[in-house]
């Protein structure tokens, strides 16, 4: 009779439940091993009989202990003697939350010679934070202000300790430093070329020392293949690496796993674009592009689904990298589009353009809701009743149509302003080409 296969794995009682799903993924999945029904024993509570039963009718694969220190050391005995006394050779998967030692501590020394164990340690998710942060800090050309620390810390330990997410944050947060200060305001584009040089050789920096610590971090593949390699049967000797719960899920989109812009770092995807002053033409590379419509939030949204126009607008790369991998579950994505698509519109118009629109804006509703009520009220008395002589709901009607009549006039009115107004900006965009 053959011992039974069990892994002894220490890892925080929050992270149990991604640990068993990703053994579970590579053991059924990747492996190819036949699928069958997984036990899972949390505590003392289910009889043993019972437990021996289920595994006895069912095509049992894999049994799993969520909690070993919530198990007597009389019920766990019983659990490995009845296992091996049926010759049942299913593998156990041992969660211990402590230390591994607790549950050799926990079983008599005659069940430990049932069993063919190997222990297992993941390390702490705080240490592991604590890791990343002084490799944030290390950097001496970038500042983390406190809101966005804040932010990291929330995002990784509600986000299965994804190292990843750290990385996008760190990635938008320089995209939207980019947009917030207006290097691109120069007066040529030589000027405006070293500073982008310059820019590049910060993100450059700061994608290759995150690469570097992320190299110097094992991924959690290696530690879920070193647990599956003990429990199929042909178990194979593989390279141990220090085990830390880095990314508790690894990235599947083949997109992103082959666009290499988006493997090689910030330097690669936040490429600087821009625009000159009081221009709504923005710079990308040899190109320059008009950005500004009527519904920037909705332009942005689609840059992210289209797959061609806007793949070289450096926004529409970021936002990808980000939603496509489905880590951001509690940010919209129209909250992104309409923040981003307000702090760019912020840059296309003069405190004196944004004054007079909301001027005309104001006229314009007061005029829609004065001028119509006015002119029924004028034509349905004085002129209709009084002078016309016509009966009352016959007034009411002529007097309506008369107010329509209005409204479409203002209407009229102030698209010819509107328009005006759009003419008079590219005549003051031309004059400052010239000057320039």
């Amino acid at each position: 009779m053959g011992k039974l296969r069990v892994a002894i794995v220490q890892c925080n009682f929050a992270d149990v439940n991604q640990m068993i799903y990703n053994v579970e993924n590579e053991l059924f999945n990747n492996i190819g091993i036949k699928h069958g029904e997984t036990i899972r024993i949390s505590s003392c509570g289910i009889p043993i009989n019972t437990v021996i039963d289920r595994i006895r009718d069912i095509n049992c694969s894999l049994i799993t202990i969520e909690q070993v220190e919530s198990m007597s050391s009389e019920y766990l005995d019983q659990l490995f003697s009845l296992l091996a006394s049926f010759n049942i050779s299913v593998p156990v998967l041992v969660c211990v939350s402590t230390n591994s030692m607790m549950f050799t501590s926990l079983c008599s020394q005659r069940t430990l010679e049932l069993l063919r164990s190997k222990s297992f340690s993941l390390a702490l998710a705080d240490k592991i934070f604590a890791r990343v942060m002084n490799a944030l800090m290390s950097f001496k050309d970038i500042r983390f202000c406190g809101e966005l620390l804040r932010f990291i810390r929330i995002q990784f330990f509600a986000n299965d300790f994804s190292v990843a997410g750290i990385k996008k944050a760190v990635r938008f947060s320089v995209l939207q430093q980019f947009l917030k200060n207006p290097m691109w305001c120069f007066q040529n584009e030589a000027e405006f070329m070293e500073q982008v040089e310059a820019y590049n050789i910060l993100l450059s920096t700061l994608c290759t020392k995150l690469n570097q610590y992320e190299e110097d971090l094992p991924e959690l593949s290696d530690f879920v293949h070193e647990i599956v390699a003990l429990l199929k049967d042909d178990c194979e000797e593989l390279k141990l690496s220090l085990n830390n719960l880095v990314e508790s899920v690894k990235e599947t989109d083949k997109s992103d796993e082959n666009n290499i812009d988006v493997e090689s770092g910030i330097a690669s995807v936040l490429q600087p674009w821009t625009k000159f002053t009081d221009s709504r033409y923005f710079l990308h590379g040899q190109d320059c592009t008009v950005m500004l419509t009527a519904h920037p939030a909705r332009d942005m949204e689609q840059a992210l689904l289209a797959k061609q126009e806007y793949n070289k607008c450096a926004l529409s790369v970021a936002l990808q990298t980000l939603f496509n991998r489905n880590r951001w579950k509690t940010i919209a994505l129209s909250d992104w589009g309409s923040n981003f698509a307000g702090k760019i519109e912020e840059q296309f118009y003069t405190a004196e353009d944004s004054r007079r629109a909301i001027a005309n804006l104001v006229v314009f509703s007061a005029a829609m809701f004065i001028l119509p009520l006015l002119t029924m009220f004028s034509m349905y008395y004085y002129i209709f009743i009084d002078y016309f002589h016509i009966a009352g709901p016959q007034a009411m009607l002529y007097a309506g149509l008369c107010g329509m009549v209005v409204v479409i006039f203002i209407v009229g009115l102030f698209i010819r302003v509107a328009y005006k107004e759009e003419k008079d900006a590219e005549h003051r965009l031309m004059e400052q080409k010239k000057d320039k």
